[in-house]
C-alpha cells in the first residue's frame, strides 16, 4: 500500500475539504460594490452620497450643486435589500 503526498489521511473526504464532516455552506459575500458606495451610521442607517455631481457642472445652479454635494440616507424600503448585500 502507498501512501499519498500528504500522508494517509489526504484519502478521505473529509481530509480533502479542510472540515471535520458536515456539509460545508458557502460563506457570505459582502457586496463590494455597494460596500464602496454606503457607510453605515452609527444608529445602524445607510448614508449614500447624492447623483448628478461629477460632470456638466457648468450648467446647474450654485444651489443645486450645493445640495448635490450633500449625503442622504437611503430610503428606507431599499434599506432590507441592501442590508442583506452588505452582511455587517
Amino acid at each position: 500500500m502507498t501512501r499519498g503526498l500528504l500522508g494517509p489521511e489526504s484519502s478521505t473526504p473529509a481530509a480533502a475539504s479542510g472540515s471535520e464532516g458536515g456539509c460545508n455552506v458557502p460563506k457570505m459575500k459582502t457586496h463590494r460594490g455597494l460596500a464602496k458606495r454606503v457607510k453605515r451610521t452609527a444608529s445602524g442607517k445607510l448614508k449614500r452620497k447624492r447623483a448628478n455631481h461629477r460632470h456638466m457642472l457648468v450648467c446647474k445652479s450654485r444651489k443645486r450643486k450645493r445640495g448635490l454635494g450633500s449625503a442622504v440616507m437611503v430610503a428606507e424600503c431599499e434599506e432590507k435589500r441592501l442590508n442583506r448585500l452588505l452582511n455587517f
